[in-house]
């Protein structure tokens, strides 16, 4: 297909460069007889326009005067509004402050019955305070000799307490005399028999540790002449793998530098070549774009069926300038409110004059392709009709008139004033309702957003059903031509850089191959030595070590021989010191017992004497209290009488201040009552006064307004007749924008520029024929790409390069399935033979530790044999074959030992560890777990978790942990084999 496009791409850009001198040409004609016609218009609609001036210069004088008189009415009727509302108001606080007094007297009157209950409360309560008192005074003279009464006992109740705490005291101290003694006795008596032990040990350690000192000496005297030959030939090793590992060292940085470079040219190769891809797809995007727009202007999408018709045929008519949408642009932030201003009319049809507009009404109507509005350039004013008040411009948010935000050729400004010139642009609808209100809805107002605010009221917004912005096509085109070929320059860039990065890791991975063929030579080396250095290193260390221990041991026996002598010589003086020191104590504590007898008799004479007080004491502190709770009481009793008077003498005083502050205040309600009726009489005078000169400014404004009236119809006859040529002005100039404004978009010529394609021997007459010859054949090749000569060239090249990469991959996937259809046949082959091998040795491991019975695997049926699942079945001696879920939890327990152990006997490992497997099993099936487990040591080394007699008792080395401090832990060790110290 792009072969086929790059063919008709070459046809249609010759056919293109005809079409454009036929056109420039038709275009230099046309622009010469539209410019003497605009000359014309500018001088008739100049004296129209000052005679309009005129009479608008009386008309605003007449309306000055007209809402002067407008402003003292309204006036007028506030200050009348006002005064009356005044009045109402005070005949409303007269009201009000009558039945205020009613109130008042009321009040008065309850406060004077209240001041006499007052007096007679306060007399009661004086009668009951002087009998509180006389009461109170009998209770007091109980209170003075029931004290002195407890004084003297409570002086005879401390001195018995003290002579019993004295012998109470004495006991104890000779019962904790006694208590040590004893403990003291035990002490002793339990040291000495640790003291003849330790004596018996000692002699014992002595002993062996003698023997072992000797055997030490002669075995260290054998280990220094192994480690001085040893040690000659590791430092002899030691240098020459010095020498290789430098040298292995040295080549390794030099790969890595390189791997490290190659890593990196990597990235940037796939970086490229992803920023290659999205560029790419970025240009074809942007490109298929500017095309689908550039087709979309060219057919008039989103254009009325009669303008698509009118522009697809105007060759046929030389008037035609083109549509409003083609002659005005703007900035893109004030298009949507331009194109909302326009409204409709921005499909209207833009002609040289009224001829060439009749001339289309009449193919329209012949051709039945409906209805079209003309703007003819001869016969639109300049736009000055309906002008907007300048004080709306000064308004928050006004950015200007619509007309001054368009941008058009100079020819087309009375046809953008016209369309324009009433609107004015708001930044958004909260200002813009702001303004209509202030303005009574007479300004036609639209915010950036596309808000449309009419005269009366109307508001149009909401969202735009149709995406295709008409204004904006030119303007889109233009930034899509220059990101095209800034993207298309972008990826030539991209493609020298990606070329250049190959071509650099192709030398940078040969460089890799050399060194790592010199790396494998040099390991082989530094192995080899390494090996030999490992080896004798070994040996050295496993000597020293060995020398190590017997020189640690050797000391430690020699300190521990010192330690034991020395620890026996205190042991024997510690017995001798304890058997004298037993004597003494026995004699003390006879002693102590006798005085002990004693001390009781006293105590059991002393406990009687203290009752006896403490009784006599009781009763008398409890009649004492009597009397203090009844004086609390009565004097509990006399403060709250007396807060009684003194509540009620101060609500005799509030009474009295309530009586004097009510006769006040009815004084002041009776002088604000005739202050209002005053006042409200002199309103009603003015009230009177101001109604009588309303009426007579209300005639005189009537009068006023008929006049102003008919100026108002003599500048609207005027308006339209300065519309009328300013239409024609702005279309003559319209007209002229859009042929240049056609030039400049569809072949970027300028009138200047355009004058050099000028050819004496252009025929007008036959050039528009000659144009839509060119454009029909131009139409019949459809839509063209105009770049696909260059994309069927690089589409080409990818095409070949991906063809390849694709049969190499297809290539390898064969040989990839082929190996995984091998391996996987490997795999059932090998898996078949080794459960047969594990099947038959699970069954001899589980005869053996059961002591009979049978044990068998199976597979289950129908499954593929890599995944099926294993059933195990078990017949222990005695009982019938069934599922091993079935089993006890012993024999489950032995079951599953047995196939460990089997997999085990086949393939043996060199190291296992077990954790209590054996927890469940009882002791006789322990002893054949522990018998058969040390059958497989020849093969492997165990280390058994396991809290079993039996495992423990087949052990080799038993390790035990325990905590002879809290917080330490200590490793014991027992071994159970004879410790070969030669070996």
């Amino acid at each position: 297909p792009l072969k086929e496009q790059s063919e008709q791409a070459r046809e249609y850009l010759r056919l293109k460069e005809i079409l454009k001198n036929l056109e420039v040409n038709n275009f230099l004609r046309e622009y010469e007889e539209s410019g003497k016609r605009k000359k014309e218009l500018d001088a008739k609609y100049e004296a129209a326009s000052n005679e309009l001036n005129d009479t608008k210069a009386e008309n605003e004088k007449a309306e000055s005067e007209y809402k002067k008189l407008e402003n003292e009415i309204i006036d007028i009727d506030s200050t009348l509004n006002e005064q009356k509302n005044k009045r109402q108001d005070l005949l409303i606080l007269a009201e009000k402050k009558e039945g205020e007094i009613k109130l008042l007297t009321q009040q008065l009157e309850n406060i004077g019955a209240n001041s006499k209950r007052i007096f007679e409360r306060i007399e009661e309560i004086k009668t009951g305070i002087d009998e509180k008192y006389s009461e109170r005074a009998v209770f007091e003279k109980q209170k003075l000799s029931f004290a002195e009464k407890l004084g003297q006992c409570g002086e005879r109740k401390q001195d018995a307490a003290n002579k019993l705490d004295d012998i109470r005291k004495e006991i104890e101290a000779l019962n904790r005399r006694v208590e040590e003694d004893n403990s003291e006795i035990l002490r002793l008596a339990n040291s000495d028999g640790h003291v003849k032990t330790s004596i018996e040990h000692a002699d014992t350690v002595l002993e062996q540790n003698n023997i072992r000192h000797s055997e030490l000496s002669r075995r260290l005297l054998v280990l220094k002449s192994d480690e001085a030959e040893t040690f000659t030939l590791v430092s002899d090793l030691e240098k020459k793998y010095d020498s290789i590992s430098k040298s292995v060292e040295d080549k390794e940085n030099e790969g890595n530098r390189l791997s490290e470079k190659l890593s990196e040219k990597d990235a940037q190769s796939k970086k490229l070549i992803l920023s290659l891809d999205a560029k790419n797809q970025d240009y074809l995007g942007t490109r298929s774009r500017l095309e689908a727009i550039r087709q979309i202007a060219e057919r008039y999408d989103g254009y009325s069926a009669s303008v698509k018709k009118i522009m697809e045929n105007r060759d046929q008519f030389p008037g035609i300038c083109g549509v409003v949408a083609d002659i005005i642009s703007s900035d893109k932030k004030y298009e949507t409110a331009v194109e909302t201003a326009l409204g409709a009319s921005i499909q209207h049809i833009v002609t040289e004059d009224e001829k060439t507009a009749k001339d289309v009404i009449e193919y329209l109507k012949k051709e039945k392709a409906g209805r079209a509005t003309f703007l003819p350039i001869t016969s639109i004013g300049d736009g000055n009709r309906g002008k907007v008040d300048e004080e709306v411009f000064k308004e928050k948010g006004v950015i200007g008139d619509a007309a001054s935000l368009a941008n058009a050729d100079k020819k087309y400004d009375g046809i953008v004033r016209h369309l324009l010139k009433n609107f004015v642009v708001v930044d958004h609808i909260d200002n813009a309702l702001l303004i209509a209100r202030k303005y009574d809805y007479n300004v036609r107002l639209v915010t950036l957003e596309g808000e449309l605010l009419s005269p009366g009221g109307s508001i149009a917004g909401g969202a735009f059903k149709n995406k295709g912005n008409l204004l904006a096509r030119k303007r889109e085109l233009e930034e899509l031509e220059k990101s095209v070929e800034s993207k298309k320059q972008e990826l030539d860039r991209l493609r020298k850089e990606q070329s250049q990065a190959s071509e650099d890791k192709r030398c940078i991975r040969e460089d890799i191959e050399h060194i790592r063929e010199a790396l494998k030579n040099l390991y082989v080396d530094q192995n080899t030595a390494k090996l030999e250095l490992k080896r004798e290193s070994g040996h050295l260390e496993e000597i020293r070590n060995k020398i190590a221990d017997y020189k640690r041991e050797s000391s430690e026996l020699e300190l521990k021989t010192k330690e034991l002598k020395t620890e026996l010589a205190v042991q024997k003086q510690s017995l001798s010191e304890n058997e004298r020191k037993t004597g003494e104590l026995k004699k003390d504590i006879e002693d102590a017992g006798t005085a002990i007898t004693d001390a009781k008799a006293k105590e059991e004479e002393a406990v009687s004497a203290v009752s006896d007080i403490t009784v006599e004491y009781s009763n008398i502190e409890q009649a004492l209290g009597y009397a203090d709770e009844n004086i609390a009481r009565i004097d509990s009793d006399i403060e709250r009488l007396k807060n009684d008077s003194e509540r009620i003498k101060n609500g005799e005083d509030e009474n009295r201040k309530e009586y004097e502050s009510k006769n006040k205040q009815i004084e002041l309600c009776s002088e604000e009552i005739e202050n209002a009726r005053s006042e409200s009489e002199k309103l009603k005078e003015l009230i009177d006064e101001l109604t009588g000169k309303k009426e007579k400014i209300n005639h005189d404004h009537k009068e006023f307004f008929n006049s102003w009236s008919e100026l108002t119809k003599r500048i609207n006859d005027l308006d339209k007749e300065v519309l009328r040529l300013q239409g024609m002005r702005e279309k003559t100039g319209e007209i002229m924008d859009a042929a240049t404004t056609y030039m400049w978009e569809e072949y970027q010529l300028t009138l200047s520029t355009a004058e050099k394609f000028f050819d004496p021997e252009f025929k007008a007459a036959s050039a528009r024929k000659s144009i839509n010859e060119c454009r029909q054949d131009i139409k019949k090749l459809g839509n063209v790409n105009v770049n696909a000569i260059e994309d069927y060239k690089n589409v080409s090249e990818r095409y070949e390069l991906l063809s390849g990469q694709r049969n190499d991959l297809t290539e390898s996937m064969e040989k990839i399935t082929a190996m995984i259809t091998e391996l996987d046949e490997a795999m059932r082959k090998q898996f078949a033979e080794q459960f047969e091998l594990i099947k038959t040795e699970f069954n001899s491991v589980f005869r053996e530790l059961f002591g009979g019975g049978k044990g068998e695997l199976e597979l289950i049926e129908d499954e593929d044999i890599l995944t099926a699942g294993i059933r195990i079945i078990a017949q222990p001696p005695g009982k019938k074959l069934q599922n091993m879920m079935q089993l006890s939890g012993g024999e489950k327990a032995l079951t599953a030992i047995s196939l460990l152990f089997a997999i085990q006997n086949l393939k043996p490992s060199p190291f296992c560890l077990l954790d209590e497997i054996e927890a469940a099993l009882d002791d006789s099936n322990v002893k054949r777990y522990a018998s058969y487990l040390h059958k497989l040591t020849k093969n492997s080394q165990f280390i058994v978790i396991t809290h079993r007699r039996g495992t423990m008792a087949s052990a080799d080395i038993l390790y035990g942990i325990t905590m002879q401090e809290k917080g330490v832990s200590t490793l014991v060790s027992v071994s159970l084999i004879e410790d070969d110290l030669d070996k």
